[in-house]
């Protein structure tokens, strides 16, 4: 008997902090600046101390709002979370109008790796999640960028 309360109480203890932890997390949404000319619209669920962060990278068609089913179920445990619409995406196009120039996948790799160092997260732990088209840029960036 005094297992089982000392488990129940280990237990209380353990989920007490995994919704304390999820609590604490702090959220940003806006555009993030990657180069003078562009920024790009993120949707960043911090990661707590120790936490890796999923990133959630769009296919060509897809926005930020693609993510939200899949965010819905991952949220609330600590985990950090950070989707974006790429150049000739979701609010990022409409922030800055029409395409006149072609979007180049190296430019891409460039805008990804400036904002993960906008965000502070470079050096960190990620696990990059992708649709589509972006699942090259995905490998790309990971091979690129180790």
């Amino acid at each position: 008997m005094k297992k089982i309360k000392a488990l129940c109480f280990a237990l209380s203890v353990l989920l007490f902090s995994t919704f304390s932890l999820a609590a604490e997390q702090s959220r940003f949404t806006g555009f993030v600046p990657v180069s003078s000319k562009q920024t790009l619209f993120v949707d960043h669920l911090v990661a707590t101390p120790g936490m890796p962060t999923v990133v959630l990278i769009n296919g060509l068609t897809y926005s930020t709002s693609s993510w939200d089913s899949f965010v819905n179920q991952l949220k609330g445990n600590g985990l950090g979370i950070l989707r974006f619409d790429f150049r000739g995406q979701g609010k990022t196009i409409i922030h800055d109008g029409p395409i006149r120039d072609r979007i180049e996948f190296n430019q891409q790799l460039v805008d990804f790796r400036n904002l993960l160092h906008s965000l502070k997260l470079d050096g960190q732990k990620l696990v990059i999640c992708a649709l589509s088209y972006c699942g090259g840029i995905a490998t790309a960036f990971s091979a690129q960028y180790p």
